[in-house]
């Protein structure tokens, strides 16, 4: 019976921190995306204030999600950064457009569904 209580007892633990994680994701996914979208190609500090929310949250969100959607963003935040300086707007737009992709990704893959499951 003990056993019992025990393995319950880190089952609802187990529950409880796989609900954090996914707060703690959609919320991150939600500013990353605000920012994006608030994003324009005359407004480096703000890109800056993007990578430095990236860079803040990035080891959290490794944690849960593949490393190569980590790597995806990193390599569009410098692929928006090079569009800035350049002064590209089509180069700005795709990167932009990738990066919500990207972060798009990041909750669908931890979303819990059929898709995500198998």
């Amino acid at each position: 019976m003990k056993g019992c209580v025990i393995a319950l007892c880190i089952f609802a633990l187990l529950l409880v921190l796989i609900g954090c994680n996914c707060a703690f994701l959609r919320r991150t996914a939600g500013e990353l995306e605000t920012a994006l979208l608030a994003l324009s190609i005359e407004e480096q500090e703000a890109l800056s204030e993007l990578d430095a929310l990236w860079q803040k949250r990035r080891v959290g969100i490794g944690f849960s999600v593949v490393s190569e959607e980590l790597y995806t963003m990193d390599e569009l935040l410098i692929q928006l950064r090079a569009a800035v300086h350049a002064k590209n707007e089509e180069s700005f737009e795709v990167a932009r457009d990738l990066a919500l992709a990207c972060v798009s990704r990041l909750c669908r893959l931890e979303r819990i569904c059929l898709d995500t499951l198998i």
